[in-house]
């Protein structure tokens, strides 16, 4: 299932003297991760790589994407919990239109083996189980290909670094897009009739996008339209990954062969 999204956040410009006198914002012993530089974006892929290549590297982690858009009252809910050091991973994801619940799955991965539950309402409650590598399904459910082109599409301006959490990170902020349709589900969407675009963007020293916030109001059909979102990466090797309690209801589902929709693997991306 692929859906285009986009969203908004204020810009917060930070740069101030330094800024203006031509002075670097990051201090002398500080260097951005692979793909940024100070002044923002070098390469949207390697960028987009190196969160992924860092990610990987921790035993474990949280990744939520949330969308919400104007347009038909939609809303785009996901969260992935990893465990790279055991290999395991779960996923749960929630799309909602005017108001009501349109689709609801749940992943859980472990032994290369994926256990879905899927609800809908003309189906009810659906389970299905599929053979797949730990790695593919990592791939799937936390996939860049988002990332990658929101990064690319976002005028990013020079930037700055905070810390949270006695933690230093690179934020750069944006008012400006290359390409509309990246970030919103109306396709043909110009540059000219954009409204207003906001994005904010934390990355860590090892290249984590550990946020990336954006809004986007544009005019579509004479309609002014928004659309909201953001993701976020949290509890780096703090994350638990729990078996969950409908497993049991998947296995034998699959031992009795009941599901219309055996064999079929389910993976969220909001860029088509």
């Amino acid at each position: 299932m692929k859906l285009r999204t986009g969203l908004v956040l204020a810009v917060v410009l930070v740069l101030g003297l330094a800024g203006c006198s031509g002075v670097s914002p990051f201090s002398s012993d500080v260097s951005p991760p692979n793909g940024f530089n100070e002044s923002g974006i070098t390469d949207a892929e390697t960028a987009a790589d190196q969160h992924m290549a860092a990610l990987s590297k921790h035993d474990n982690y949280t990744q939520t994407m949330n969308f919400t858009s104007t347009e038909s009252e939609g809303k785009i809910n996901l969260s992935v919990q990893v465990d790279e050091a055991n290999e395991r991973a779960n996923m749960d994801g929630r799309i909602e239109g005017e108001g009501e619940e349109l689709l609801s799955v749940e992943l859980y991965q472990d032994e290369n083996m994926t256990y879905e539950k899927t609800d809908m309402p003309l189906f009810g409650t659906v389970y299905n189980t599929s053979e797949e590598p730990f790695s593919s399904f990592r791939e799937n459910q936390t996939n860049d290909t988002d990332m990658d082109q929101w990064l690319a599409n976002s005028s990013f301006e020079e930037g700055d670094t905070v810390t949270r959490d006695d933690e230093t990170l690179y934020r750069y902020n944006a008012t400006d897009v290359d390409e509309p349709d990246a970030f919103t589900n109306t396709s043909g969407v110009s540059n000219g009739s954009i409204d207003s675009f906001n994005a904010t963007l934390l990355v860590d020293e090892e290249g984590i996008v550990r946020s990336f916030e954006f809004d986007i109001a544009y005019t579509a059909d004479g309609e002014t339209e928004e659309t909201m979102g953001e993701l976020r990466v949290t509890d780096v090797d703090s994350t638990t990954v729990n078996e969950p309690d409908w497993l049991e209801e998947a296995e034998t589902a699959a031992q009795n062969d009941t599901n219309p929709f055996a064999g079929s693997n389910t993976s969220f991306s909001i860029a088509a």
